[in-house]
C-alpha cells in the first residue's frame, strides 16, 4: 500500500505520478526521492502551563509535539524499531523546528527542534510516529502563533506532494476567570484504513482541562484570500480542504467527519481544534492542529467485516495512572471473518510505552437464537501495553489502536486516555475528564 517510492517528485508544469512500468525512470526518481523525499504523515501540537495561576510577568509552559513520518525515509540505520522505542531514540532527524511566526513577542520563544522520540511504527503502513515535550518560559498576556513547516507531504489522491504546515496558537492572556488557559488535547492514529465507496463516520476526540470551555473544530486553511483564519497564518500547506472527495461534511461541535473515499489511495485531513471561553465568544483562546491520513481500501473477496477491539477497557475509557507507577493494559482484537488473522496493530502511544508482539489468545463463541440455535466462533489476538509515566507526562495521555487483519481490513480506532498523576478515587474531583466530544469519559481503576 505504500506509494512513497514514487512520491514527492515535482516536474516542470506541476506534480505527477511516474508510471510504474517505466522501470528505469522509477529507479532514478527513487534515488532523487531519498534526497527531497515525501516523508511527512501528519502531526499534533498542544501546550499547557505548569501553573495555571498567574504569578509575575511570565509563565512556564510545556509544549507537546507529535509527528508521523515515512518509516524507511532515513534508511535502515535510523528506522524505528522496538529497540528504538525502548531507548527513546529519535525519528524525524533534520526535518526542522517548531517556530514562532507571529504574535506578541516571538523573540522570547526560541525555536524547538521537531525531532521526536519514536513511540510507534507499522511495517505494513511504512509509518513511524513519535512525540516530544519542551519547557519554555514566556511572557503572559501575550499570544504566540507557532508553526512547523518543511517539505514534503506524500502524493495524495487530492493535494499533497508539497509543503506541510502544522500551525497553532498559544495564548497566555489571563482568562476572565483569573487563570491561564490550557489548550485542548486530542489523539489519532496516523493512518486510518477505510473501505472505498462506503459512507463513513469518524469522530476526532477532543478534551480540555478547562471543563467549562466550548470546544469546536474546523478545517485548517491557508490564510489566503477567501480562506483567512484566526491565526493569521498558513495552517495546512498542500493538504488544505477540500482534501476529501465531494460530499464530505464536518460537524464542528463534536468534530465528526462524514465522508466517502473513492480511490485506493491516501487522503489527508487537516483540522484545528479550538477552545472558546463561552459558546458565544467570537475568538478562540488556543488553536490545536491535528493532521492525519485516511487510506482507501477495496473490499476483499468474501467476508469483509472489519475486526473489532474488545476486552477490559471500553472505547474512550479514562484510566487513573499515578506518576512513576508501572501500568499494564491488554488490547484484545476479535477477528470477525473465518480464515483471517490479525497481522498488525496501528498505534499511537505516549513516550516510554512498550508493546508486546501480537499473540493469539483463544477463540470466542457467540450464540444466536432464531428458529434454531447456531453459534459463531471468532479468533482473539492481543498485545500488552507496559508503561511507567513520568512527571512531565502529567495530565491526559492518549493511546489509540487499530487492528488490521490479513486482508488489510482495519478495525475502528479504539482510544483510551491515561490521566497521569491521578488515582481512580480522585477522578471524580477532576472536572476536565468529563468532556470528550459528546461522550463522558468512563472512570475506571
Amino acid at each position: 500500500m505504500d506509494k512513497s517510492n514514487i512520491d514527492g517528485i515535482v516536474l516542470v508544469g506541476g506534480s505527477t505520478r511516474i508510471p510504474r512500468v517505466q522501470k528505469l525512470l522509477q529507479d532514478f526518481f527513487n534515488v532523487l526521492n531519498s534526497v527531497i523525499g515525501s516523508h511527512f504523515r501528519g502531526g499534533i501540537v498542544t501546550w499547557r502551563a505548569w501553573n495555571t495561576n498567574p504569578s509575575g510577568a511570565t509563565a512556564s509552559i510545556l509544549i507537546h509535539q507529535r509527528f508521523s513520518w515515512r518509516r524507511d525515509y532515513w534508511g535502515t540505520s535510523s528506522v524505528c524499531t522496538n529497540q528504538t522505542i525502548a531507548q527513546q531514540g529519535l525519528v524525524g532527524s533534520g526535518t526542522g523546528s517548531l517556530t514562532c511566526v507571529a504574535g506578541g513577542n516571538c523573540a522570547s520563544l526560541s525555536s524547538i527542534n521537531a525531532d521526536v522520540k519514536c513511540t510507534d511504527y507499522s511495517a505494513l503502513a511504512n509509518c513511524a510516529s513519535g512525540e516530544r515535550y519542551d519547557n519554555r518560559t514566556l511572557a503572559i498576556n501575550r499570544t504566540y502563533i507557532v508553526t512547523f513547516t518543511s517539505s514534503a507531504w506524500m502524493l495524495l489522491a487530492i493535494g499533497g506532494n508539497s509543503y506541510w504546515y502544522v500551525s497553532g496558537k498559544i495564548d497566555l492572556t489571563v482568562r476572565s476567570d483569573g487563570i491561564l488557559n490550557t489548550s485542548p488535547v486530542t489523539t489519532t492514529l496516523p493512518i486510518i484504513y477505510r473501505q472505498i465507496n462506503v459512507q463513513h463516520v469518524h469522530i476526532i476526540p477532543m478534551s480540555d482541562a478547562d471543563s467549562t470551555d466550548t470546544l469546536r473544530c474546523r478545517w485548517s486553511t491557508s490564510n489566503t484570500v477567501g480562506y483567512t483564519n484566526p491565526n493569521g497564518y498558513n495552517e495546512c500547506g498542500s493538504v488544505c480542504s477540500p482534501s476529501l472527495p465531494n460530499g464530505f461534511q464536518l460537524f464542528s461541535d463534536n468534530c465528526t467527519l462524514v465522508f466517502k473515499l473513492n480511490e485506493t489511495d491516501y487522503y489527508a485531513v487537516a483540522l484545528q481544534i479550538e477552545d472558546y471561553y463561552t459558546s458565544t465568544s467570537p475568538t478562540p483562546m488556543s488553536s490545536v492542529p491535528i493532521q492525519f491520513l485516511f487510506y482507501g481500501t477495496t473490499a476483499p473477496a468474501g467476508c469483509s467485516t472489519p475486526p473489532s477491539i474488545i476486552g477490559v477497557r471500553p472505547n474512550l475509557a479514562c484510566i487513573g495512572t499515578p506518576i512513576s507507577a508501572l501500568t499494564n493494559e491488554t488490547v484484545i482484537a476479535q477477528v470477525n471473518c473465518a480464515n483471517k488473522t490479525i497481522i498488525d496493530f496501528t498505534t499511537s502511544s505516549p513516550i516510554g510505552m512498550k508493546k508486546t508482539a501480537i499473540t493469539k489468545i483463544g477463540t470466542s463463541k457467540t450464540d444466536f437464537a432464531a428458529s434454531f440455535m447456531f453459534s459463531t466462533f471468532s479468533d482473539l489476538y492481543s498485545i500488552n501495553l507496559i508503561w511507567t509515566p513520568t512527571s512531565d507526562q502529567y495530565g491526559p495521555q492518549g493511546f489509540c489502536a487499530g487492528a488490521v487483519d490479513s486482508t488489510d481490513v482495519q478495525s475502528d480506532p479504539w482510544c483510551i486516555t491515561f490521566l497521569v498523576g491521578f488515582t481512580a478515587p480522585n477522578l471524580q474531583a477532576i472536572p476536565f475528564i468529563l468532556k470528550q466530544n459528546t461522550n463522558l469519559f468512563l472512570l475506571l481503576l
